[in-house]
């Protein structure tokens, strides 16, 4: 059975490989991930649709500074680039904070901040 950390860190290399439904593979059904500040997204098919949003082909720099993970919860820190729709680089630091149940996510909590 995979940890709580290993299981971040597929969710990290989703991400990178832009691969959602490998993320929502991890998720309980009735996810909810709160981009604090901003939405939040319910049920795999929600992310899956919020998810289509992002431009084709958009893989990412995802790079983990950070996992702490417990018996059902985990926090990940990091930094991100990606294109935005003008071509422009987003370059953001994050904090992800992870709830689960039953080996699988049931709730996210993104934090990001925008690096100048």
């Amino acid at each position: 059975m995979e940890t709580i950390k290993e299981i971040v860190q597929k969710i990290n290399q989703a991400f990178r490989d832009n691969d959602m439904e490998a993320f929502v593979s991890y998720c309980a059904d009735d996810v909810t991930w709160t981009m604090v500040g901003n939405e939040t997204v319910t049920g795999k098919q929600g992310i899956l649709d919020f998810m289509k949003g992002m431009p084709i082909n958009c893989e990412p720099v995802l790079t983990e500074k950070l996992i702490v993970a417990g018996e059902n919860s985990a926090a990940c820190t990091g930094t991100m680039e990606m294109p935005n729709a003008d071509g422009s680089t987003y370059r953001g630091a994050f904090c992800d904070v992870y709830q689960f149940k039953n080996g699988k996510v049931k709730t996210i909590d993104t934090y990001i901040i925008e690096l100048k």
